[in-house]
């Protein structure tokens, strides 16, 4: 069944987590020292290895912490274990990220020498607290237009279902086939994309092995089964 991530997309007041703490303490699975301490790094930027157990537990303080994370950084949970290979296939050549939300994602892989230019049309500019870089205000579809056919790839996370994730892979096949559309999000039957584009969509088969990497290490939220693709 199809899902709404309209959700994850709303001011988080951070004052709820120290209601938790009064209320449950340090949790039934003693989850909330390692989340408050993922959260603190991310706060400043500090973009862990891999992720604690206890973000797939589904606990009052795991949606407490997933909240507020997803507010400081973005629904994927971005880790150095997977976007260090992930800079590495991508390297020096252009790289325009749409949706770009808080901007974390461009910045992390930025870290790693990339250049990505991240747009966004700042629709959910009430849910995140800050961006990470500069993000250029730009509707999704006018930004593949402007620059699609000077980027070897495309980076989408986590957008609203509906027919816009079609018409962007489809405009990048016709106008520049070579591009590789790097998504992150559920798949078929999720609340990211819908079937139409899931049909539509093909996988690199010459990034298959990069892909089955990125996915070993890649994490999820409790009930959330996001995950990398790399489509043409």
């Amino acid at each position: 069944m199809k899902r709404s991530i309209q959700k994850y997309f709303h001011y988080f007041d951070v004052s709820e987590l120290e209601r938790m703490r009064a209320l449950y303490g340090d949790g039934e699975l003693g989850e909330r020292p390692v989340l408050a301490s993922v959260y603190s790094a991310i706060r400043h930027r500090r973009l862990p290895e891999r992720y604690p157990e206890a973000v797939g537990y589904g606990t009052n303080f795991c949606e407490a912490y997933h909240k507020a994370i997803v507010q400081s950084m973005g629904c994927a949970l971005l880790a150095q274990s997977w976007l260090r290979p992930l800079a590495a296939y991508i390297g020096q050549r252009p790289c325009l990220e749409i949706m770009a939300g808080t901007g974390a994602l461009a910045w992390a892989l930025g870290q790693y020498g990339c250049r990505v230019l991240p747009t966004d049309n700042f629709s959910l500019r009430d849910t995140f607290g800050r961006r990470w870089v500069k993000v250029r205000r730009m509707d999704a579809l006018r930004a593949v237009k402007k620059y699609g056919k000077k980027v070897d790839f495309v980076l989408l996370s986590w957008p609203f279902i509906g027919p816009l994730p079609q018409q962007i892979l489809a405009w990048l096949r016709q106008h520049n086939p070579s591009c590789r559309l790097i998504y992150l999000g559920e798949w078929r039957g999720g609340c990211n994309v819908d079937d139409a584009f899931c049909d539509f969509a093909q996988e690199d088969p010459e990034a298959a092995a990069l892909v089955a990497q990125l996915r070993k290490h890649y994490q999820n939220w409790y009930a959330l089964h996001d995950s990398i693709y790399i489509l043409k």
